[in-house]
C-alpha cells in the first residue's frame, strides 16, 4: 500500500517542481528585461531627462537646480570660447589679407619701377608673377571652401531620413 501512496506524491512533487521552474523562468525573464531596460536607457546633451532629474532631486535636495546651473554655465563657457575662436580667425584673416595686399603692392610698385628704369622685361615679369600668385591663392582658397562645404554636407547626408533610436518601454 505504501508503493501506491508514493506514486501520487511523486507526481505531485514533479508537477510542483515544474510549476516552480516555470515561475522561476518567468521571474528571471522579467528581472532580465528590467535590467536591460535600465541599462539601455541613455540620453545625449547637457541635461538628463526630467525623470532622472527628479530622481537626483529626490536623492539629493537641490541637485536638479545644481545640474541646471552647471549645464547653463558650461553652455555660456562654450559659447564664449566659440566666439573667441571666430573673432580670432576673422582677425587673423584680416591681418593676412592686409599683409598680402602690402606685399603685393610692393611687388607691383617694384615691377613698375623696373619697367620705368630700362628693365621692362624684368618689371613686367615681376608684375605678372605677382598677379599670377594672387590669382592662384584666390582659386586655391575657393577650392578649399568648396571641399570643406561638401565634406560637411556629406557628414549630414547619412542622418537624413533616419529615425533616432528609442529606448524600450518599461
Amino acid at each position: 500500500m505504501s508503493a501506491i501512496d508514493d506514486e501520487p506524491t511523486k507526481l505531485e512533487s514533479a508537477d510542483q517542481s515544474e510549476a516552480s521552474r516555470s515561475e522561476i523562468t518567468k521571474i528571471t525573464a522579467e528581472v532580465t528585461r528590467q535590467v536591460i531596460t535600465r541599462v539601455s536607457r541613455f540620453f545625449s546633451g547637457p541635461l538628463p531627462p526630467p525623470e532622472v532629474l527628479t530622481s537626483y532631486n529626490d536623492a539629493f535636495p537641490g541637485a536638479a537646480e545644481r545640474i541646471m546651473t552647471m549645464a547653463e554655465s558650461q553652455l555660456r563657457h562654450r559659447q564664449a570660447m566659440e566666439s573667441r575662436v571666430v573673432e580670432s580667425n576673422c582677425r587673423n584673416e584680416l591681418v593676412g589679407q592686409i599683409i598680402g595686399a602690402v606685399l603685393s603692392g610692393i611687388a607691383i610698385l617694384g615691377g613698375i619701377y623696373l619697367a620705368a628704369h630700362d628693365k621692362p622685361v624684368s618689371g613686367f615679369g615681376v608684375i605678372l608673377v605677382d598677379l599670377a600668385t594672387l590669382a592662384g591663392i584666390f582659386v586655391y582658397s575657393r577650392q578649399a571652401q568648396t571641399k570643406e562645404r561638401s565634406d560637411k554636407l556629406a557628414a549630414f547626408k547619412p542622418a537624413i531620413g533616419q529615425v533616432p533610436p528609442t529606448t524600450p518601454p518599461d
